[in-house]
């Protein structure tokens, strides 16, 4: 009935709500379940809970919670999927013909009446593009904050990774500057904007607003502050600027992309190719509660056609 390619939040849901419907499914994922929350997460992360009344659908869990917990939590989710989830399985090639989609992946070949793609956008990070940037003391993801502890740390970036990567690396005892194109913070939830105004206070962190960096060394960074150039010791950088998907692939998918290249869906999270569905953070907001939600939903959506399809033919 239904192939989802990820296994991630949105991806696992999905899984387990196919699973309960009685659908005929499979899960194939790349990787580990969860990949990116437990290899491309940091140590200690927070897991915030929005909207903070979220529900998620029956037996699944979610709460506010650190990344472990909720690791813990979900591998008996993901447990329950057995046989259905595929790991280190890449899916390489996926087209339709007719009314079917044929599935290729390094291992083998599948024929599905519908497609779920929830492959996220984690693991290929926006670049500045500046010199400097290929250098071993700049990063992308921050995964033990205590590794930096007595350092000069340089964040780049103004939404939620960037702020939870400066919060993580003060706490752990890392001297954090924080550099913003603007002049103040816009998409960050209350949560981190708090934390970060009690670590300025007690001088842990330092926000360099209207500053872009021009040029990274091994111990200096230089940035350009309004006009002004100004250099910051630095030991480290972590650049936090978010995540692009995979277009290449998608665009071979023959899938229509907006400008931020993620797949165009309508308000059933269809694709432009009928039976191709997308969903989590492939679609719209890094957010757990939203992936959990929108596989759910789907899938929902899904049994709804078979259904239809069945009463027709059986008619």
């Amino acid at each position: 009935d239904v192939i989802i390619v990820g296994a991630g939040p949105a991806g696992v849901s999905a899984g387990i709500h196919a699973l309960e419907l009685g659908l005929d499914f499979l899960v194939l994922e790349k990787d580990n379940a969860m990949h990116t929350i437990r290899d491309i997460y940091p140590k200690e992360k927070p897991i915030t809970k929005h909207p903070p009344d979220y529900k998620p659908p029956d037996n699944l869990w979610f709460e506010a919670c650190e990344k472990q917990e909720f690791l813990d939590r979900w591998e008996k989710v993901v447990k329950k999927l057995g046989e259905n989830l595929h790991l280190n399985e890449t899916v390489t090639d996926i087209k339709k013909e007719g009314n079917v989609f044929l599935v290729k992946t390094n291992k083998a070949e599948y024929r599905s009446r519908f497609v779920v793609l929830a492959v996220g956008v984690q693991g290929r990070p926006r670049k500045l593009g500046v010199p400097g940037e290929e250098l071993d003391n700049v990063h992308y993801r921050l995964k033990d904050p205590h590794n930096y502890s007595g350092m000069n740390c340089l964040v780049v970036g103004g939404g939620d990774t960037a702020g939870e990567t400066a919060i993580l690396l003060a706490k752990s005892g890392a001297k954090v500057y924080i550099s913003y194109r603007r002049d103040k913070f816009f998409r960050m939830k209350e949560e981190n904007l708090s934390e970060i105004e009690s670590l300025v206070s007690d001088g842990k962190i330092e926000l360099v607003f209207k500053s872009n960096v021009k040029r990274i060394g091994h111990k200096t960074a230089w940035l350009d502050v309004d006009g002004e150039e100004r250099k910051i010791d630095i030991d480290h950088v972590f650049i936090c600027i978010g995540s692009i998907p995979n277009k290449e692939w998608l665009a071979q998918l023959g899938l229509e992309l907006d400008q931020a290249y993620r797949p165009k869906v309508n308000e059933n999270l269809e694709t432009n190719i009928p039976g191709m569905f997308a969903v989590g953070d492939l679609t719209q907001t890094m957010l757990i509660p939203y992936a959990i939600e929108s596989g759910w939903k789907v899938i929902d959506e899904i049994r709804r056609r078979l259904n239809e399809t069945r009463e027709e033919t059986s008619s």
